[in-house]
């Protein structure tokens, strides 16, 4: 329901909002800055800047928090004496879960600390590929979304500018009509 609502709203206000701005500038081109002109142009202008910066916003926003959840994953292994003072048991479970988190996050394979404090290469579990495979699906689409906002703000700009070009271009010449109750000056 809320797809087809969105996508009725998006048509026939995008529609409306893009027939004012072609209306508005030719009117405004080709008879000068009458009221109504005016605010076509205003109101069809507003509508095209407000759906173009929010899918540009929208691009931002997604894109600094894919970069706050992929930043978080340790970029090199472990120093020899993390967490020494620890009993190793305790070590080890600290440092497998953040070479399995690691993984997870970005695919890296690191090394672990096993009981004995010697180092150990990670070793992913089934349970852990199932894991990897879902952030890979969340990436994929946190990234899709990023480029479907990106393209939508730049289409809607750019509608928005074309339709006041090909008003602006389709005015051409047209002179306002005479209001009939004007006085007729000689010349």
């Amino acid at each position: 329901m809320n797809e087809w609502l969105s996508f009725a709203v998006d048509t026939f206000g995008g529609g409306c909002a893009l027939i004012c701005v072609f209306e508005g500038t030719r009117r405004l081109a080709a008879g000068g800055a009458g009221r109504n002109a005016v605010i076509m142009v205003g109101l069809g202008a507003f509508y095209c800047l407000f759906y173009g910066g929010y899918f540009l916003w929208r691009h931002q926003e997604l894109r600094a928090h894919a970069d706050t959840l992929y930043d978080q994953v340790y970029k090199s292994e472990l120093p020899a004496d993390w967490r020494r003072e620890m009993p190793g048991p305790r070590r080890e479970a600290g440092s497998r879960a953040l070479a399995r988190s690691a993984f997870v996050q970005s695919g890296t394979l690191r090394t672990y600390f096993d009981a004995a404090g010697e180092r150990k290469p990670f070793a992913p579990s089934q349970e852990d590929i199932k894991r990897r495979d879902r952030v890979v699906a969340a990436q994929t689409r946190v990234a899709e979304l990023m480029r479907e906002s990106f393209w939508s703000g730049l289409l809607w700009l750019a509608w928005g500018a074309i339709a006041a070009l090909f008003g602006y271009g389709l005015s051409g010449g047209e002179k306002p009509p005479r209001d009939p109750s004007a006085p007729v000056t000689p010349g």
